[in-house]
């Protein structure tokens, strides 16, 4: 796609978001009718079970069906290990060596 159909991004080396703006449209409608139809925020993360200032929605990109309330750690560490678990598994495999 021309690079007109990304938003901008500055944090990224190209300046512009991985998603294009369709996906990204999806995406934002997704987690707004989940956000409609999900439980009520817990007092702790549904992940490590520590008290929280501000949850995110977690979701399953495959599905696009909630999952649950997570502190923005929990969230983005399931995300930056590949939000599946492969991931988490290849990650525990590390530290299991390395301790």
């Amino acid at each position: 796609l021309p690079r007109s159909e990304f938003y901008s991004h500055p944090s990224k080396q190209d300046r512009l978001d991985h998603r294009c703006k369709s996906c990204y449209g999806y995406k934002k409608s997704v987690v707004r009718r989940l956000k409609k139809t999900a439980p009520p925020k817990p007092e702790v993360c549904d992940c490590c079970k520590k008290p929280a200032i501000k949850f995110e929605l977690d979701h399953c990109h495959v599905t696009d069906t909630f999952r649950g309330w997570l502190c923005k750690s929990c969230n983005s560490g399931i995300g930056q290990l590949g939000d599946n678990i492969d991931g988490l598994e290849q990650a525990i495999r590390y530290l299991s060596t390395h301790q």
